[in-house]
């Protein structure tokens, strides 16, 4: 996975960002979060949560973002617990 869009993505992208569920100052965790969730067909805004290891969430779709994650060999988590933020390793961004 990368932090890129497509035009598609972009279009679908412009209106999530400004959701009032949505917030994060780095650009490159709400474009994963939104990639991911597309991927998995979850809400982006809950994928972020569990990207940054929020409780309270339901358990198989915690699970499923984190299989996810760890089978990405782009993809990693930075920390642990809650406040952990996911880390893009070497890939494209833009």
């Amino acid at each position: 996975m990368d932090a890129t869009l497509d035009t598609h993505e972009r279009s679908l992208y412009a209106g999530w960002i400004h959701s009032p569920s949505v917030a994060s100052s780095d650009p490159i965790e709400t474009i994963l979060a939104f990639k991911i969730g597309r991927l998995l067909d979850f809400p982006g805004s809950r994928v972020l949560k569990v990207l940054r290891g929020q409780t309270g969430l339901d358990p198989e779709m915690v699970r499923r973002v984190e299989v996810f994650v760890a089978e990405d060999p782009n993809l990693d988590f930075e920390g642990h617990g809650e406040g952990r933020r996911i880390r893009l390793i070497g890939s494209v961004t833009s």
